[in-house]
């Protein structure tokens, strides 16, 4: 492939240093114009491993624990649950049983 470039070229050589560097998610305020340069750092950078949403990590004993919970708790709505029915629907109950 032939270049047809022609003007000239500046030959100004910075180094990329931590206060010329702008990281992936960073936003630009108050700049007219910026010069870019992209450089690909990888999948197992600090920064990429940290961007990535983990799942919470439970212990056995947390796990257990949620299950009870979840019996105790549809153990409660199966008891108040028929309750607050019959008082919605003004059924008298007196009757059926001996307390």
């Amino acid at each position: 492939m032939e270049s047809n470039f022609s003007g000239r070229s500046r030959t100004n050589t910075v180094a990329l240093g931590q206060d010329n560097v702008a990281l992936r998610g960073a936003k630009l305020k108050n700049t007219d114009f910026m010069f870019g340069c992209v450089i690909y750092t990888g999948q197992d950078t600090k920064m990429s491993q940290n961007s990535k949403i983990t799942s919470n990590k439970f212990s056995t004993v947390e796990k257990t624990m949620n299950k009870y919970l979840i019996f105790f708790m549809a153990l409660l709505f199966a008891e108040v649950g028929p309750g607050l029915l019959a008082k919605c629907l003004n059924v008298d109950f007196s009757d059926r049983f001996l307390l």
